[in-house]
C-alpha cells in the first residue's frame, strides 16, 4: 500500500503536543492509519528486532485492520500484538475486542499464536484478569527485550479510539482508573446503559511511554471534542479521558469529520 490519502492540517485542530490530520472520508483515514502502523512496525523490527502493537476495540478501527492485513512484507513473526482493553465476555462473543481483531486482522496474517497477548475476558473476574494481563504484559516485554521507561514497557504503536463521551480504551470520564500510576492494567466499569459494564483497561502511563500513539475518530461530534481540546485544553482534559493521553513519542490524531455512523460510541 503506497497511496498517501489527501488530508488537511487546519489551524483549528492545533492540539498541543499532537499532529491532527483531517480526512474527507473514513476510508482515507483508515488507509493512512494502516500505512503509518505498518511503517512503524517495520521500522521497529528493523531497528530493534521486535515491534509491539497495541490494538483498539470498537467499530472504528475495523477497516484499518482489514487494510493492515493486506500490507506487504509485514514481519509478523516479530510483531507482538496486545490489547488496550476488553469487555468481560468470551473471545468468540461479538462484543469482544479480541474477536473483532481476529476476524479482521489476525486470522488473515501469519502471526504466531504466542505473539498475541489476549485479555481473559471470559474469566468472570475483571480484577483478576487485569492483574494477570499486567503481569503477562510486563513478562513478555522483558522476554522480548522491549525498552522501558521508569519500569513501563515502551510499545511502538498504541492505537486508540474515542467514544462520544470522550472515553478511550475503557478509561471513562471521572473514572478512578484515570488516576492510576503504578499499575499498567486495571479493572474498569462502563457507564450505565453500556452493553457490557465489566471491563479491563490499560492505564495512562502505558500510553505515555509509547513511541507512537494513534487516535482514530469519526463524525462531527468527535470533531467538536477535538476542537475543544484546542480551545479549552484544561476543561477538555477534565471532561474527556482521551484528552489526558500524552506520548513520549508521536501523538497523532486521524480524524474523519464526516458522519461516521456506528463507531467507538456505538458500543461503549
Amino acid at each position: 500500500m503506497t497511496m498517501h490519502p489527501v488530508y488537511t492540517q487546519p489551524d483549528d485542530y492545533a492540539v498541543p503536543g499532537a499532529q491532527v490530520l483531517v480526512f474527507a472520508t473514513r476510508e482515507a483515514m483508515a488507509r493512512e492509519a494502516a500505512r503509518r502502523i505498518a511503517e512503524a512496525c517495520r521500522a521497529a523490527v528493523a531497528q530493534r528486532g521486535v515491534a509491539a502493537l497495541m490494538l483498539a476495540g470498537g467499530s472504528t478501527p475495523r477497516r484499518t485492520y482489514e487494510l493492515l492485513a493486506q500490507e506487504a512484507d509485514m514481519p509478523w513473526a516479530d510483531i507482538l500484538v496486545l490489547y488496550g482493553d476488553e469487555r468481560m465476555v468470551p473471545p468468540d462473543d461479538p462484543a469482544s475486542n479480541a474477536h473483532m481483531a481476529h476476524q479482521t486482522l489476525l486470522s488473515r496474517v501469519p502471526i504466531p499464536a504466542d505473539n498475541v497477548l489476549r485479555i481473559a475476558g471470559e474469566s468472570g473476574d475483571a480484577a483478576e484478569a487485569a492483574a494477570q494481563y499486567d503481569a503477562a504484559l510486563r513478562g513478555v516485554a522483558q522476554e522480548r527485550g522491549l525498552d522501558a521507561t521508569q519500569g513501563v514497557p515502551v510499545l511502538d504503536v498504541v492505537l486508540l479510539g474515542m467514544g462520544d463521551d470522550g472515553h478511550t480504551a475503557s478509561l471513562f470520564p471521572y473514572s478512578t482508573a484515570l488516576d492510576e500510576r503504578a499499575r499498567l492494567v486495571v479493572p474498569a466499569l462502563a457507564p450505565p446503559g453500556a452493553a457490557v459494564s465489566q471491563r479491563v483497561t490499560v492505564t495512562l502511563p502505558l500510553c505515555a511511554a509509547a513511541r507512537m500513539v494513534v487516535f482514530l475518530a469519526t463524525g462531527p461530534h468527535k470533531a467538536a471534542i477535538v476542537k475543544e481540546m484546542v480551545t479549552q485544553p484544561a476543561e477538555a482534559a477534565r471532561r474527556y479521558p482521551a484528552a489526558q493521553v500524552v506520548s513520549g513519542g508521536d501523538l497523532l490524531w486521524l480524524l474523519a469529520e464526516v458522519d461516521g455512523g456506528a463507531g467507538e460510541g456505538a458500543l461503549p
